[in-house]
């Protein structure tokens, strides 16, 4: 799975006036153990780039790089199958390890924690998801915790509660051939 993911956040109320551009792509290695038990491995290249008003007038500072890398299991516990249908339920867990910059510095100095692509600490990451699916359409939801402690001075990020839905509906074929269609 590959997906990007953009921020933007235009000029803050400071007197820095701020201006922050955030571009990931985190890209998600999914390895099946067992049928019910997958691991997932997932590096997240970065480039953050802010302009903010300095004494010597405005600069632009970036930076880029790998954030901090998710490992995380997920299990199967609800698995119910008739026909064309299918609804799953799994926990995951696992934990954000440090593999990018907390200290990254530039030449006004270490950079803001916006543009710091790590966090410097082993992070816990705990949640849950569903699915129900058919040929047709498919429903899809998720909750995820991600704790976020100290890492270094003035470094804290603070806890992350997030949850996302997806929904999919088929356009073409329609309807699906039914020779070799996999369960």
């Amino acid at each position: 799975r590959f997906t990007s993911q953009s921020f933007f956040d235009f000029h803050d109320a400071s007197p820095l006036d701020r201006d922050l551009s955030l571009v990931q792509f985190p890209t998600t290695f999914f390895y099946g153990a067992t049928s019910t038990l997958a691991l997932a491995l997932e590096p997240e290249p970065q480039f953050a780039l802010m302009g903010q008003n300095t004494a010597q007038g405005r600069v632009t500072r970036s930076a880029s790089g790998f954030g901090d890398t998710l490992f995380f299991a997920r299990y199967t516990l609800v698995d119910i199958d008739w026909p064309l249908n299918t609804v799953r339920v799994a926990p995951l867990a696992g934990a954000f390890f440090p593999s990018g910059y907390y200290d990254k510095s530039d030449y006004l100095g270490l950079l803001p924690q916006q543009l710091q692509s790590g966090s410097g600490s082993v992070d816990p990451y705990l949640g849950v998801t569903a699915a129900w699916d058919n040929p047709v359409h498919e429903i899809s939801w998720d909750a995820t915790w991600r704790a976020n402690p100290p890492a270094s001075p003035g470094y804290q990020l603070g806890d992350e509660v997030r949850t996302d839905g997806q929904f999919q509906v088929r356009l073409w074929p329609y309807p699906l051939p039914t020779d070799h269609v996999p369960y």
